[in-house]
């Protein structure tokens, strides 16, 4: 049986990662963190454009390494159309691997989060 993949993006601090662990403890399953939070300050310098297409390939990694676990349901805590988003923002454009890494997932349902505050930057 395909697992139900359910996908929550939005913008930094607007509780995605609170809301994918409650979620998955609600149904009982697990969920992909977000990879950059803990890659990119262990790179050591300021991200590049390019370093964002190796983060896609990590974060759709990261997806099938607990979908080969065979949950009914897999929670994922942003995925590759985040950070195809966050390139345009930062750098004004998108590597072709990243559209095509976010265009071989897919998900059943995509859960949208916003801000509520005004964000400050860390």
């Amino acid at each position: 049986m395909t697992p139900l993949r359910i996908a929550i993006i939005g913008p930094e601090s607007t509780g995605k990662t609170r809301l994918a662990e409650q979620l998955a403890q609600q149904f009982g399953t697990m969920a992909v963190p977000e990879i950059a939070r803990e890659w990119i300050p262990r790179l050591g310098r300021p991200y590049q454009q390019q370093d964002l297409v190796v983060l896609s390939h990590l974060q759709a990694q990261a997806e099938d390494e607990l979908l080969a676990q065979n949950p009914s349901i897999l929670i994922c805590d942003t995925n590759v159309t985040v950070i195809r988003i966050w390139s345009h923002f930062k750098f004004g454009t998108v590597d072709p691997a990243i559209i095509e890494i976010e265009q071989s997932r897919h998900y059943d349902h995509t859960l949208l989060t916003a801000t509520d505050i005004p964000w400050e930057e860390d």
